[in-house]
């Protein structure tokens, strides 16, 4: 989702040395062909593959993750911190939906102005259907709103969390 997280992750590396990022959309990237009602599923399993495999490691994590479809998910994702010594932190951010979609709209035009094949991307009504369906959120989440702060605002109100 276009919320500012790309813009707020890269405050975060600078901020945390020796910090090793699970993205769930650079997996979609490396994914040929990556056509998302087909591969979510794939890409998902890749991420939560890396983030355990990377957890083994010792670094600082910021994973980017997919939200957790049900606690039965999210606790995969706690059992693999607990297991390797990390915790976790839990920073949504949001946006009503009609910014949302204006921002979606914006990354599709300048992805297929920047000669980008976005055939198999999500179409709108798809992405509206994805932001909409209900997910997991675990109860000690922080959530922000990116029409309302920008990402250096959240980076300044998270920063201590780390």
């Amino acid at each position: 989702m276009t919320t500012g997280k790309s813009t707020l992750v890269e405050r975060l590396q600078t901020h945390i040395d020796r910090i090793y990022t699970v993205d769930y959309d650079v997996v979609k990237k490396q994914i040929s062909g990556f056509y998302s009602s087909r591969d979510r599923e794939t890409a998902t399993k890749i991420t939560y593959d890396t983030l355990a495999s990377v957890s083994e490691a010792g670094l600082d994590i910021l994973a980017l993750l997919p939200p957790p479809k049900d606690e039965g998910t999210y606790d995969r994702v706690e059992r693999i911190a607990q297991d390797n010594g990390y915790k976790v932190i839990n920073i949504e951010l949001v946006a009503p939906l009609d910014i949302l979609v204006e921002r979606y709209k914006q990354r599709l035009d300048f992805l297929q102005n920047a000669g980008e094949d976005t055939s198999k991307l999500r179409t709108v009504d798809e992405f509206k259907k994805t932001v909409q369906t209900p997910y997991f959120k675990p109860d000690n989440t922080v959530t922000f709103d990116s029409s309302e702060l920008s990402p250096d605002e959240i980076f300044e109100q998270t920063k201590h969390l780390f």
